[in-house]
């Protein structure tokens, strides 16, 4: 039986950099001893009703935002049909720029891996780590 989608988590979570600053515009990272700069990030979990999780930890806030409007859509369908996913995804997205796809589908990935006894991305991420240190709501779908 296909493994299906039984809950999508989403969250917003940042983290130090030590030494790092910005320039005078604010927008690119420079050595600055001395300085903490605090990253923003997202992490995405899929749980599954075969008990493996397909995990991704990135991306920006338009595409955290973009997985609001299609994380339903995904629960309770079969995880494998990544294809049929993303041109459903696509189609569902198609008046905006997508960013929201590549997160999802690179969760899609790592749980295809893990599923064929293989190593998924080959990155275990510390879900501990991101709960501690999320900055917004966990985003829950099921």
């Amino acid at each position: 039986m296909a493994p299906t989608i039984t809950r999508i988590e989403s969250c917003e979570f940042q983290y130090p950099l030590e030494d790092v600053g910005t320039d005078r515009k604010g927008f690119n990272l420079v050595s600055e001893p001395g300085e903490t700069t605090r990253r923003k990030l997202f992490g995405i979990k899929i749980h599954t009703d075969a008990g493996l999780t397909g995990e991704y930890v990135g991306g920006n806030s338009p595409g955290a935002a973009q997985i609001n409007m299609f994380a339903d859509y995904l629960v309770g369908e079969n995880l494998l049909e990544r294809e049929k996913h993303w041109s459903e995804i696509k189609r569902a997205l198609r008046k905006d720029d997508r960013m929201g796809i590549g997160p999802i589908d690179i969760a899609l990935w790592d749980f295809a891996g893990k599923h064929y006894d293989g190593p998924g991305l080959g990155v275990d991420y510390d879900w501990v780590y991101v709960e501690e240190h999320r900055t917004g709501d966990l985003h829950v779908y099921e």
